[in-house]
């Protein structure tokens, strides 16, 4: 982020930041430069940029792949529904016995004396009825089994689920760090395709990595595509609005186009949710004054300067750009006391020799 800032402020002393009309007419060389300076700074811009992307932040340590005990559980469910098939076995044992047992009654004759056999059979009978009884308690708890793992294995399907819900969640943004740290390395080594498709199947994975999406516009600014990237910097706006460095991009590529109160929107909609240390601050509403300064929004742009100011004291062309607003505004003696402020700090060129010029005519 500091990186990223960095590269704002050299913006801001060149032309669409913090340089006012006054000085762009007293300069043109630095404040109307040509396409080619303008694809240079994006170049340069796109170099720092994603050396602050990868320096400043947004990774997350070590990276894990969640590839880890899904599978198990599956495996273990049907074990214990194999031997389903017992009880199939044991259920026409009963039957065989009893079609027997009516057969000799009629077999038997009745002219014979088998009164003491009957009941002989009958006795007979009765064990063997037993006997095949003895199996069914082995089968019950087998039958029992069949109800009982169905409906531990229903139960037990909402805690794992819930439990893969999380680790999607989790894995879904590790996997869209990983793409990102790829993508990376892809820069680094020269591999722009390669790093391209990391950053966008990054983006794909988390929509809400901020730092895969700020790499990702500024590849598409280095290609000329200003209007992809701001589709993607307007689209990351919208699903998190508290970050200001993709407010400061979208709001840069809008100067570009002297689209200065659409800018200021832009910014104005992101500082509310900026929350950013001293220096991340300053820059942001040093960049947002010289943007409400370009509107001809002088009274907020003294504000916004003011706020800048307080929290980095030492820049001279923020103190300039609070000199001018304050003269326009009809403040002429703070006005003075502004650009000798400025002028005392240091300026570039171009922007010295305008505020000696209205030095003098202020007397």
């Amino acid at each position: 982020m500091s990186l990223l800032n960095q590269v704002l402020r050299d913006l801001d002393q060149r032309q669409v930041t913090g340089t006012p009309p006054a000085v762009k007419a007293a300069s043109p060389r630095t404040l109307a430069p040509s396409a080619a300076q303008r694809a240079t700074r994006w170049g340069l811009g796109l170099f720092v940029t994603l050396a602050a992307v990868v320096v400043g932040g947004w990774a997350q340590g070590s990276i894990r792949w969640p590839a880890q005990a899904a599978d198990t559980p599956v495996a273990a469910a049907p074990l214990p529904l194999a031997p389903a098939t017992l009880p199939a076995v044991t259920a026409p044992m009963p039957v065989t016995p009893a079609a027997p047992t009516p057969a000799p009654a009629p077999v038997a004759t009745p002219a014979e004396t088998p009164p003491a056999p009957a009941p002989v059979v009958a006795r007979e009978t009765a064990p063997v009825q037993v006997a095949i009884a003895a199996p069914a308690p082995r089968s019950k708890p087998v039958a029992a089994a069949q109800p009982v793992s169905d409906n531990t294995v229903a139960t037990a399907s909402k805690p794992e689920s819930r439990i893969e819900l999380r680790s999607a969640a989790r894995s879904a943004q590790e996997r869209a760090e990983a793409q990102y740290q790829r993508g990376v390395t892809a820069h680094q080594a020269g591999q722009i395709n390669d790093s391209a498709a990391a950053f966008t199947a990054a983006l794909r994975e988390d929509p809400r990595h901020a730092a895969a999406r700020v790499a990702q516009a500024g590849m598409l600014i280095a290609l000329s595509r200003p209007d992809e990237a701001m589709a993607l910097l307007k689209e990351g706006l919208a699903l998190a609005p508290a970050q200001p460095q993709l407010a400061l991009m979208l709001a840069r590529l809008q100067a570009e186009r002297q689209e200065w109160a659409t800018a200021a929107e832009t910014l104005q909609a992101a500082s509310s949710h900026a929350g950013l240390n001293a220096g991340e601050g300053a820059e942001f509403h040093g960049f947002h004054a010289a943007i409400l300064q370009r509107a001809g929004r002088h009274g907020d742009a003294v504000e916004k300067y003011s706020v800048a100011l307080r929290l980095v004291p030492t820049r001279g062309v923020w103190w300039m750009g609070l000199a001018i607003s304050l003269e326009e505004i009809g403040q002429a003696d703070t006005a003075r006391a502004a650009f000798q402020r400025a002028k005392s700090i240091g300026l570039p060129e171009g922007a010295a020799g305008y505020v000696d010029s209205r030095l003098k005519q202020l007397g």
